[in-house]
């Protein structure tokens, strides 16, 4: 016995996410489509799936799943006379959510090690559709945040998520050595990156990097500034132009917050000259 519910949407709409269909042991038959209308997740309960994706055939078998995101190409058959699924289709409010939870990935098999934890989910999406009336398209939704945060937990620890993760990473990071001196803005960055939403962006880089793209870029530019200083001698207003910093109050003001000192007192320990009332212990406190 299958079940499926197609929710009629209300005020689920205004929700980061929201559920638009879902199925329960269905006996899964050939479907081609050439766009997907929602994000959708699928995976077998039994038997083994065919799909086929921008001209590539992949299996399905049992615990495995796969992710399509809307606007997706895709041919769906069994392998045998028998291939059973779970599935649920979702929306959602907030546009940026999308590539927030899924990692900007258009089609992902992801393998599952607790399936039953899913059955639970499910099922419970679909009470929550069925025997609420009034509040249960809400409740349903939220349960299937809940859902979809943890399968972004999983599909983030996949190999070739995390690998494309860090090529995006390494392109933001030779795009800001390559114009650290020049005025650089989060729209730069996600259009250097393959044109991310900048939300996206900066939870990937805090991800990968620890920080905010726009921290990082101080601490690049001070970094540089701190070699000019023990180098050279260069006028302090010339090296925070050199550095990207058009405002010579905004460079002091950051240099001070990430070394713990001046410019110029830095400058003066690194030449060797003491530098009046302020220890050497201070001076190199906020190195990073």
């Amino acid at each position: 016995m299958f079940l499926v519910n197609y929710p009629e949407i209300k005020d689920e709409a205004n929700l980061p996410v929201f559920v638009r269909g879902i199925g329960i042991g269905c006996n899964q038959e050939s479907l081609a489509r050439p766009s997907a209308l929602y994000p959708q997740i699928l995976y077998s309960t039994k038997g083994i799936g065919l799909i086929t994706v921008d001209g590539t055939t992949y299996e399905i078998p049992e615990k495995t799943g796969v992710f399509l995101n809307k606007d997706v190409e895709y041919l769906y058959r069994p392998k045998g006379n028998v291939w059973t699924v779970n599935w649920v289709s979702f929306d959602f409010g907030i546009a940026e959510m999308g590539e927030q939870l899924f990692l900007g990935q258009r089609f992902l098999l992801t393998s599952y090690k607790h399936p039953e934890k899913l059955d639970l989910i499910f099922k419970g999406i679909y009470n929550s559709l069925t025997m609420d009336s009034v509040y249960g398209n809400m409740k349903a939704s939220a349960e299937l945040y809940g859902f979809l945060i943890e399968y972004n937990r999983q599909i983030a620890e996949i190999p070739e998520v995390t690998e494309k993760s860090n090529r995006v990473i390494n392109r933001i990071i030779e795009f800001i050595n390559e114009h650290y001196s020049e005025e650089i803005s989060l729209e730069m960055l996600c259009d250097a990156a393959g044109g991310l939403s900048e939300q996206y962006l900066c939870r990937l880089f805090k991800q990968h990097i620890g920080m905010r793209p726009i921290e990082y870029i101080l601490k690049k530019r001070i970094g540089i500034a701190r070699s000019y200083l023990e180098k050279t001698d260069l006028p302090i207003n010339d090296i925070a132009q050199i550095t990207g910093f058009n405002n010579t109050s905004y460079f002091y003001r950051n240099f001070k917050k990430f070394t713990g000192t001046s410019p110029l007192s830095y400058r003066q320990t690194a030449l060797g000259i003491k530098s009046s009332g302020e220890s050497s212990a201070a001076l190199f406190s906020g190195k990073w």
